[in-house]
């Protein structure tokens, strides 16, 4: 099974999130970030928000053993590349994420079920 979200926008975010933890075999969702890492952090703001009594660090760790991979898309010329990939991990309780790829460029190996 797969769970499929056509955007994270308000409190569909927690109920996706949860679902994300339920044994589906893969997902994909989109939000609207200015990079991966921001919608990382967008979407723990819009969890908090549908949660408001969740604890942040809980939310953190939800998203970060969620979710393996984000992929940034960037809009240009009229088309759409892949700006970068990250891979989200917890740094110091904060969301933070592992570039994975830049722009054309590999910068790390992504671990698969390393979790």
């Amino acid at each position: 099974d797969r769970l499929v979200v056509g955007e994270f926008r308000g409190n569909e975010a927690l109920a996706a999130l949860r679902a994300l933890n339920t044994g589906h075999d893969g997902s994909l969702a989109t939000c609207h970030a200015n990079s991966a890492l921001d919608g990382l952090r967008r979407l723990e703001g819009l969890v908090l928000q549908a949660a408001p009594s969740w604890p942040i660090a809980a939310i953190r760790r939800q998203v970060t053993r969620s979710i393996d991979a984000v992929v940034h898309v960037e809009r240009r010329d009229g088309a759409r590349y892949v700006r970068e990939v990250v891979e989200p991990i917890e740094s110091d309780g904060e969301a933070d994420g592992r570039l994975l790829a830049s722009a054309g460029r590999v910068c790390a190996v992504f671990e698969r079920g390393r979790r």
